[in-house]
């Protein structure tokens, strides 16, 4: 039994270190109509099991820009952490290929990904995820979402702005894509997750999603909001 533990320990451990944040106690300065803001990264990863199908990594490009990657591999078991595991390090593997060089381009490093993992999923896998990338200098957000739920961004002035999926998910018929821009200028918050966390079940029966548009807007920062999401989901069915 303590050979199991240990194990799965090893095995949560390889998980974790594979995915990559730059900004790891890190914060960034961003100029608006003359007004310095500090802006803050956190991310929050909680898997269902030790072998989960969900997963990130946040990079930071030659030139500053935020650049990032949400997946949640369709499916269940050891083959969807596979698949997790293997995007999550040729991801990362190309990203700093091309920060080497010099010339990290968005829909490059997505075109080289897909070609790659189309050849290696079966006839019945597919990956959801979310690429972004944020240029603090201009306030542009370009992304690419292959089926992963809505994500969200507040204005300065309280109104959402849901980041919709453009894309169906990645398969083995995946050919072309779409790389679509958003204004952020005027951005207070943005919330990017996997659908662990607004589909889990409440105490009152219904969705969390139905309560995390509020708990986003009355949080003060990511650990208010993080304690908001523990209060309400006791028991997880999903990685978050």
């Amino acid at each position: 039994m303590k050979k199991v533990t240990l194990e799965l320990q090893n095995a949560l451990d390889k998980e974790l270190s594979l995915m990559k944040n730059d900004f790891y106690y890190q914060q960034i300065e961003i100029n608006r109509n003359g007004v310095d803001k500090i802006v803050r990264m956190d991310t929050a990863f909680q898997p269902l099991d030790v072998l989960g199908g969900d997963s990130y990594s946040l990079r930071k490009t030659q030139d500053g820009k935020v650049v990032f990657f949400i997946l949640d591999a369709m499916g269940k078991g050891i083959s969807t952490s596979i698949t997790a595991a293997t995007t999550t390090s040729l991801l990362n593997y190309i990203f700093d290929q091309m920060k080497r060089q010099g010339n990290f381009e968005l829909r490059r490093w997505i075109y080289r990904y897909i070609e790659f993992v189309k050849h290696e999923l079966l006839d019945n896998e597919m990956i959801a995820i979310f690429f972004g990338m944020y240029d603090k200098d201009t306030g542009i957000f370009e992304h690419a979402s292959f089926g992963m739920t809505a994500s969200l961004i507040l204005t300065e002035d309280n109104e959402f702005v849901k980041v919709k999926s453009n894309n169906a998910p990645i398969s083995q018929y995946t050919e072309d894509f779409n790389v679509e821009i958003v204004d952020v200028k005027n951005i207070k918050k943005a919330l990017f997750y996997t659908d662990g966390l607004c589909e889990n079940i409440i105490e009152n029966g219904e969705f969390y999603r139905d309560k995390m548009y509020k708990d986003l807007i009355e949080s003060e920062n990511f650990v208010d909001f993080s304690k908001k999401v523990h209060k309400s989901i006791t028991t997880k069915d999903d990685d978050i």
